[in-house]
């Protein structure tokens, strides 16, 4: 039986969140949604910021949040269980510890994205992540295939600039 997905606009995203709500299952976000642009964001910022997410996380699990760009958004511990994060934008988030397992990262952009103890197995797409070199991982949980993938788009990450 298929997974029913409800559509919801970025503000109303927004607002949700700010009054109390942590499950977002099952949503369609409003594709391309420029979360970290919005005007309600540094509020919102703060908000998560007070939250203690290892009781209650906040969970996206079988949501659809393409193009959502969240730049040094502040989600440890999310699950995000079969999630589709393509073409996200989650520069700077903070994930650690997130539970991703399943969740599609095609084209989502992780320039130093904080991944420290962060579930990874059976994600797909991970070849296709940009800037995936540039994350952060330590601890990561991985199956040997992420493993290879992620430390192979580790060596091409710049170690020294001898000048």
């Amino acid at each position: 039986m298929a997974i029913q997905l409800k559509y919801m606009e970025g503000k109303e995203f927004v607002r949700q969140a700010l009054s109390g709500k942590i499950d977002f299952s099952q949503i369609i976000l409003e594709e391309g949604f420029n979360l970290s642009g919005y005007e309600g964001f540094d509020e919102l910022q703060k908000y998560l910021k007070k939250q203690n997410f290892i009781e209650n996380p906040f969970v996206i699990n079988h949501s659809q949040l393409k193009g959502v760009k969240a730049i040094g958004i502040y989600l440890p511990y999310v699950k995000g269980h079969v999630t589709d994060l393509e073409g996200a934008y989650l520069e700077k988030a903070n994930l650690r510890e997130a539970k991703l397992e399943g969740a599609d990262l095609r084209e989502a952009y992780l320039r130093e994205a904080k991944l420290e103890g962060a579930d990874l197995k059976a994600v797909k797409n991970l070849k296709n992540v940009l800037n995936l070199e540039e994350a952060i991982f330590c601890e990561t949980r991985v199956s040997e295939k992420e493993k290879a993938i992620i430390e192979n788009a580790l060596k091409k990450r710049p170690r020294f600039i001898v000048e």
